[in-house]
């Protein structure tokens, strides 16, 4: 008999109360990016707090609301939360801001589904709702009254009750509906109990706040069923009801055969149970720690494209500075894959930049679209899309986003970063980044390199992640300011190719730091006549002697009469053998 009811505890275990949300509506359809913010500053005080700044403080970091409570007029908190949707566009070269386009979804589905009378007119749910979308578990318990699960069974009812020197446990108990919701982008255990207070729900610490008793051994007794029912939510539930289904399974087995399987400890069994809560709670605590503010779910900017770039700065026309972006974006697994390899014969490449001010109001913007077709692509070798970009723009501080953007299947890449403009307008020497590229060949043309003439010499943008010992490389780079700097006759270009691989030992470590020591492979000195006050310089390097590895570039400008006139100029490479 015990084995058929244990069995039937088991089954009980695999009845579980799921709930899925209803499908949350497709944010474009129902509020468009425009169509918040004409929304936002058409707003009065009461709709504004309620539609737009309730919601975005969630988001906020103490850091953002402390700046956010200072701003005392309601145009100004307009202008704030404006900025932030700006700054927070994961990729502003698309036409629609796909973390705000999912925050407008959120915040229409939490209206529907979690409202509540007082600010901030959404509960506790909503608020987890809005901060990191749909759970990926939810249960939900409507309340009521309930019999203990185990205490149906009259023999193991009354087996317990003698284990009891006064009142037996309540076989029935009541539950106000509840809730629990579990993150497991956010961690395993990442778990949340909801409990209902009038018509709102409420967060809770414990799902023993479900309960209208706060009795402790008929506690035990609810929190042991209730943990039951929510045994599939997170491993660490699963767990610890396993450990309370052993518990039962002794209670079982002492019932219905007269002989006691009861642990040393001679604990009460409400306080066996109680052990396992607080192991519990303080294991979902630790899960609970330092969680992010809140968690985007891309809707339409999918990021599926591999790429990286290698970025220039030089002195432009005027004040302004000229910024050359190289991109490199693999063929292999990558736009080439295995479908579009078979099916299409030529891929279209869009690559853009966009430059943003320290407001996140464009600056400049650049586009350049490129045609590739399998009779250019060896999908053995390490072969790249290449593509340059350049812009003008002011000094200043702002970001940069970069995107490729594979248009026959609409499949995108992009990288946003903040992003510094140098000033180049000063008097002192100076140098501007090192650039790298190969001689041009006949075949060049026909592949959509982009072709360029230094020096008197047609190079293309060094088209490989690494440098090839095989393949001659020429470095390029400008220098400022010669004869406005005071150097009258000569100056001296160094070029010196470094490694700072640590040293093994505390003391070599510590001989290394006190000399300031460092390996040089590549070290050229190369003088030149002053003619010019700026002047372009295009120096091949040979690299085949080295072994691979991590090096880097150093090109340093010195007046050799007077070493106080100089200016640096440094490039992280790695050097490969193919």
């Amino acid at each position: 008999m015990w084995k058929k009811i244990f069995l039937c505890s088991i089954h009980f275990l695999l009845i579980h109360s799921i709930s899925s949300f209803p499908q949350q509506k497709n944010s474009y359809a129902t509020s468009s990016e425009q169509q918040y913010f004409d929304s936002l500053f058409a707003s009065d005080e009461h709709s504004f707090q309620r539609k737009f700044e309730f919601p975005l403080l969630l988001l906020l970091d103490e850091d953002q609301k402390k700046t956010y409570f200072k701003i005392d007029s309601l145009s100004e908190r307009k202008l704030f939360i404006e900025s932030y949707w700006k700054k927070i566009n994961p990729d502003p070269i698309l036409s629609k801001n796909d973390w705000l386009l999912d925050f407008i979804g959120r915040c229409s589905y939490v209206k529907q589904y979690f409202p509540s009378s007082e600010p901030p007119f959404f509960d506790d749910r909503g608020k987890y709702y809005i901060k990191y979308g749909k759970p990926t578990n939810r249960f939900r318990d409507g309340g009521g009254r309930k019999t203990v699960r185990l205490f149906t069974d009259k023999r193991v009812y009354q087996y317990i009750g003698q284990l009891y020197s006064g009142f037996r446990p309540n076989q029935y108990y009541w539950v106000y509906p509840n809730e629990s919701w579990v993150y497991r982008n956010i961690a395993q255990d990442f778990i949340i109990h909801f409990v209902k207070e009038s018509t709102a729900f409420r967060e809770v610490n414990s799902l023993t706040k479900a309960f209208s008793t706060g009795i402790g051994k008929n506690v035990a007794w609810y929190w042991n069923d209730m943990i039951q029912t929510r045994a599939y939510l997170t491993p660490t539930l699963t767990r610890v009801a396993n450990e309370l289904l052993h518990y039962e399974h002794e209670l079982l087995f002492g019932a219905h055969t007269g002989r006691s399987q009861a642990s040393r400890d001679n604990l009460l069994p409400h306080k066996r149970i109680f052990n396992q809560k607080t192991l519990f709670e303080a294991e979902v605590f630790r899960h609970r720690k330092n969680p992010p503010l809140t968690i985007h779910h891309p809707a339409m900017a999918v990021n599926t494209l591999n790429f990286i770039s290698d970025i220039a700065q030089f002195r432009g026309r005027g004040d302004s500075t000229r910024v050359e972006i190289l991109f490199l974006a693999p063929f292999k697994n990558n736009i080439f894959h295995r479908k579009s390899f078979t099916e299409l014969d030529t891929i279209s490449i869009e690559f853009q930049s966009l430059m943003r001010d320290s407001l996140y109001n464009p600056l400049a913007q650049t586009r350049d679209i490129l045609s590739y077709t399998k009779k250019v692509i060896k999908l053995e070798s390490d072969q790249n899309a290449v593509s340059d970009l350049v812009f003008f723009t002011p000094p200043q501080r702002g970001d940069l986003t970069l995107q490729i953007n594979e248009l026959e299947e609409e499949r995108i890449g992009y990288t946003k970063q903040p992003f510094t403009i140098r000033d180049f307008t000063s008097h002192d020497l100076m140098i501007s980044d090192i650039q790298f590229f190969l001689e041009a060949t006949p075949a060049d043309e026909t592949h959509f390199i982009p072709i360029h003439e230094k020096n008197s010499i047609k190079v293309i943008p060094y088209p490989y992640l690494a440098i090839h010992k095989t393949l001659p490389v020429f470095c390029y780079f400008e220098i400022y300011n010669i004869k406005t700097a005071g150097i009258d006759t000569e100056f001296e270009i160094t070029l010196k190719v470094l490694s700072e691989k640590q040293r093994k030992g505390i003391f070599k470590k510590f001989f290394k730091w006190l000399t300031g020591s460092k390996q040089v492979f590549i070290s050229i000195v190369q003088p030149r006549s002053v003619t010019d006050d700026n002047i372009k310089e295009l120096i091949a390097i040979d690299f085949s002697k080295l072994t691979n590895g991590d090096y880097r570039l150093e090109i340093t400008v010195t007046d050799p009469r007077n070493k106080s006139i100089s200016t640096t100029a440094q490039k992280q490479i790695v050097i490969s053998d193919k």
